[in-house]
This record gives C-alpha cells, structure tokens and sequence, in this order.
C-alpha cells in the first residue's frame, strides 16, 4: 500500500465512520469520513480518493441514485457498498451502477479490509491504463504532425514487409 492511498466513508452513522476512519487510519490509509452525499461529492471532485465505502441507506430512498452520482462524477471510483438490509433489487441496482462490490452488515473488518486491497489494486490499474492510453494517444499525434499516419507508416515499411514476407515463406 503506498501512503498515498485514501479512502472515502460515506456513512450517516458516527460510530461506523468512526469505526471505519480509525481502523484504516491505523493501516496506514488516509480516511475522509462523511455524513451526506453533497460533502462526499466535493471531497471526490477536488481530491484523488480512488476508494469510497458508502452505505446504501446514506439516502433513505434514494442510495443507488446516490451512489449513481459518485460515480457519474467520478467514473473511476472504486465504490464499495455497506447494506444492513440487502434486496435483490438494491444488489442488481448496485452492480448495474458500476460498484466494485458489495458488503452485507454486520461485516467483519478484515473482510472489508480485503475487499478495499483489491479495490486500490483495481484502481492503480485503472489508472495505468489511462496513463497508457494517454501516452499512445500523445505519440499518435506527434506522428501525424510529422506526416507519420498509418498510410504514411505503410508507404516508408511496404518494402521491409514484403521482404520479411517472402523471407518467411
């Protein structure tokens, strides 16, 4: 784990953001515990929290329309969900959204702790491949200004092909 990774808890119970703030603070984690959605959504949007515990009842009535907001604003947010009352329509909501996962209450916290490891291990990946995709992106650019695209690439290597080709035959 590197010292930078942190954590979001979106719980409207003190004691499980509490709970939740102190067990991964301990773990070396950098813990935001908060109460409602709107203080979440501002923590999300101006920092880089790639991991966010939330409980479904963070909204009476209206939890995957929540949790639906996190992750429009922030796509590549690992969202764990914590439920005391699970349904199947509030499981298949929950996936349907994009979740990472989801954890039943009461839960044990080394299970959760587990689940959080590989929701960072996912977003580090995550964010390799955007970095990846970012530097193709940016050499594919620098090759058209030089006159470099795919048919250009095909006019300066038809020969060597051709060559390998019948090499290979």
């Amino acid at each position: 784990m590197k010292r930078a990774d942190s954590i979001i808890v979106i719980d409207p119970e003190e004691f499980i953001r509490d709970l939740l703030g102190e067990y991964f603070g301990r773990l070396g984690y950098q813990v935001f515990p908060v109460a409602d959605i709107p203080t979440a959504l501002g923590l999300i949007t101006s920092r880089a929290i790639p991991v966010a515990l939330v409980d479904l009842g963070i909204s009476p009535g209206r939890g995957m329309a929540s949790i639906g907001q996190l992750v429009q604003v922030r796509p590549d947010l690992q969202v764990v969900v914590l439920t005391g009352c699970p349904t199947l329509d509030s499981v298949i909501g929950a996936f349907r959204s994009g979740v990472f996962d989801l954890v039943i209450k009461p839960f044990r916290l080394e299970d959760l702790r587990g689940i959080v490891e590989r929701a960072m291990t996912r977003a580090r990946e995550q964010a390799v491949k955007a970095d990846l995709r970012r530097r193709v992106e940016d050499l594919e650019d620098i090759l058209r200004r030089h006159g470099l695209t795919p048919p250009a690439n095909e006019r300066h290597f038809a020969e060597p092909h051709e060559a390998v080709r019948e090499a290979s035959e």
